[in-house]
């Protein structure tokens, strides 16, 4: 749901500032986090608005994000999750839409200088594909989703864990 409502405020403002982007009837690919700071959808919820967010879909697009993001020295989250399936608007993953609202509501506690970024693992068929980039990249091999992880140390929770508030909010606290 949260994805899928980020990419209906993304359409809405590319669409309004074509000079920003070449295609209007479709979103960018990785997300900048200006967006996420003005969204009325991060308001309307109560969330930090101040934390650096991204979505991306695959895993050269969040390589990319995360090569950007970790030499800035600040705290980095990666929320990896299966991807919005088009005919009924939310995830193939029932896992990741229980796991969704709690974890945004964990992610109050992020700071303004923490980035966190969704990526999207593909759809079903791609994520049970043994070959999967996300199984076998050595810095991931997951194993399942949704997985919620903080880049470069071992704190990672799995797919049960990431719905359980206690658990993530240990994740998001600082050392």
């Amino acid at each position: 749901m949260f994805y899928t409502d980020c990419l209906r405020i993304i359409h809405k403002r590319y669409s309004l500032a074509d000079e920003l982007y070449d295609d209007p009837l479709k979103p960018p690919a990785i997300i900048p986090s200006d967006v996420f700071r003005s969204s009325a959808l991060l308001s309307s919820t109560g969330m930090a608005a101040s934390v650096k967010r991204f979505t991306c879909d695959g895993m050269d697009q969040l390589l990319q994000l995360i090569e950007e993001h970790s030499s800035a020295g600040a705290r980095l989250f990666v929320l990896c999750s299966g991807s919005v399936d088009p005919n009924t608007g939310v995830s193939w993953c029932p896992d990741c839409v229980t796991a969704e609202p709690v974890i945004e509501k964990a992610m109050s506690v992020l700071s303004a200088d923490d980035v966190f970024i969704a990526c999207a693992v593909g759809d079903l068929k791609t994520w049970r594909d043994p070959q999967c980039p996300f199984r076998t990249h050595p810095q991931f091999q997951l194993k399942g989703v949704p997985t919620l992880m903080e880049w470069g140390t071992s704190k990672r929770l799995g797919d049960k864990d990431c719905a359980d508030t206690d658990m993530v909010e240990m994740l998001f606290e600082e050392e």
